[in-house]
């Protein structure tokens, strides 16, 4: 969040994402904390 407060325009994942059960959920969040101005708990919430 504090990135994207200060001008951050994207995300480099690796790992922490693809290593996880459900890749594309996670990923889909992401997206809306950096596109949407999304809350990271409750985009990681939306995708369950």
């Amino acid at each position: 969040r504090d990135a994207v407060n200060v001008g951050g325009a994207g995300v480099c994942v690796g790992r922490n994402a693809f290593q996880r059960t459900d890749t594309t959920g996670f990923v889909k969040a992401l997206c809306r904390v950096v596109h949407d101005n999304a809350d990271p708990k409750a985009a990681l919430e939306k995708r369950k």
